[in-house]
């Protein structure tokens, strides 16, 4: 495994391990969609790059 591959599977369960708590406030699909969006947005301002985010978040599920 490269390690950029070794680097995507290591966030992607960082990611799991923050979103999991956080899908009890969502009520709904569209709240889910909403909690989404701010999230990406708060990666991006920490510096998580785009490339990763676009690789990562369509895996995340409600």
């Amino acid at each position: 495994m490269t390690k950029t591959r070794k680097l995507h599977v290591l966030f992607t369960l960082l990611l799991y391990l923050l979103v999991a708590p956080s899908l009890s406030r969502a009520q709904s699909q569209q709240d889910f969609q909403a909690w989404l969006t701010e999230f990406r947005k708060s990666a991006l301002g920490a510096g998580i790059s785009k490339e990763t985010l676009d690789i990562t978040l369509p895996k995340v599920q409600f």
